[in-house]
């Protein structure tokens, strides 16, 4: 029998697949082991988007990495087709924290044809330690559920969830199981498949459909995610919604600013490039649809996994919490800027159909010194352009 080596790239590492020439020696191959794998993925996105051989292979998969088998035959001599069903997988199954990467082995006869793949998952831990994390997991994953709207909306428990990884978690490029949910849950620091997964599981646990999404973001590999609300798809970046993370990669925030203005009673106050916008959430990826070219623009999604049309914007969070403008209206502003100061919260985002109408407004609130009717304060801090016709105030 003979060797030889080929590599292949993989989602979460390197794939190294041996192969396997049968010489003309005669031998007894060892019997195949019988599993009883059924389709316990039924129902999940990337697994439906699959035919009934892709299916299968995809479930011989799963079973062998939850049931930790050193390696499974797979169902199918084609390697294109493996590799697609691994991709599925990687798209449905966020708690497979134990196992990032695969190899295989390729059998082939004396023609050089393949007459048998092998699939070997690798461990990253062994079953104890396995067992030791998913303990950590379940209980901060109960803990943060203990205050999740179980009985409210699929808007209000996905922006529940959109929320709190923002809030419990920083962006860390050099934190530890970074492209696991280790280090979302027990971490607390993370990268964006960190953040991708990390949405997906808590999700999933308030039966809300979700998968993540692999592909390109400004020239970089990143991950995003995909779910339901009523019934629509929308996209979420729970790594975008991150203002941390902006600081990491650029720097700064990623906002144009102008000198602040002095107003009747007080002054607003331009936020400097580099300052750190504590305790703010970026909503503006939350909800998002095809609709909205620049978000599209910046997520190329590989496709391996083909993707639906997302055309609803009902649960869009800017149109949900009346935050977003397609005219200049100073009532409807000045009314919604007054209920979210009166309400508690210490910043608004207010999105505006074009820039026409973003410079009315911000011409009107910050130019003119409008928005000290509508708040109790000396001083306010704005960001200019938070993102493309998004004006943000902190109060």
């Amino acid at each position: 029998m003979k060797h030889r080596w080929k590599k292949i790239r993989a989602a979460a590492g390197l794939v190294v697949v041996l192969c396997m020439s049968m010489t003309a020696c005669s031998f007894l191959p060892e019997p195949e082991p019988e599993y009883e794998i059924t389709a316990a993925s039924e129902g999940m996105y990337a697994y439906e988007t699959l035919n009934e051989e892709e299916k299968q292979v995809y479930n011989e998969i799963t079973y062998a990495i939850e049931n930790r088998l050193d390696s499974i035959t797979v169902s199918t001599i084609d390697e294109e087709l493996l590799d697609k069903a691994h991709w599925a997988v990687y798209y449905d199954h966020c708690e497979y924290f134990w196992s990032e990467t695969y190899q295989y082995e390729i059998y082939t006869n004396r023609k050089d044809e393949v007459v048998k793949l092998v699939f070997w998952p690798t461990y990253t831990m062994d079953p104890e330690q396995q067992a030791q994390y998913q303990e950590l997991i379940d209980a901060e994953v109960a803990a943060i559920l203990t205050d999740a709207p179980v009985d409210g909306s699929d808007y209000d428990k996905a922006l529940y969830v959109y929320r709190t990884l923002i809030e419990d978690n920083d962006y860390d490029l050099e934190s530890e199981h970074n492209q696991n949910i280790i280090s979302t849950f027990v971490n607390n620091e993370t990268v964006c498949l960190g953040y991708s997964y990390g949405a997906q599981y808590l999700l999933n646990e308030l039966g809300i459909p979700c998968t993540t999404i692999y592909g390109m973001s400004e020239n970089e590999a990143h991950s995003w995610n995909l779910f339901q609300m009523d019934g629509e798809y929308y996209y979420m970046d729970v790594t975008w919604g991150e203002v941390s993370y902006w600081e990491d990669v650029n720097g700064e925030n990623d906002s144009e600013t102008r000198d602040g203005t002095e107003g009747a009673d007080g002054q607003a106050n331009a936020a400097d490039a580099d300052q750190e916008q504590t305790g703010t959430v970026n909503y503006c990826y939350f909800g998002v649809s095809d609709a909205d070219t620049a978000f599209m623009e910046e997520h190329q999604a590989y496709d391996y996994v083909p993707l639906p049309e997302c055309t609803a914007t009902e649960n869009n969070y800017f149109i949900k919490e009346g935050l977003y403008f397609e005219t200049w209206d100073r009532h409807a502003v000045g009314d919604k800027i007054e209920a979210v100061y009166d309400g508690g919260q210490e910043s608004i985002l207010l999105k505006f159909a074009n820039r026409e109408v973003y410079d009315e407004a911000f011409d009107y609130l910050i130019e003119r010194s409008n928005w000290y009717r509508y708040v109790d304060k000396n001083q306010i801090t704005y960001v200019d352009h938070f993102e493309e016709n998004v004006l943000m105030l902190e109060f």
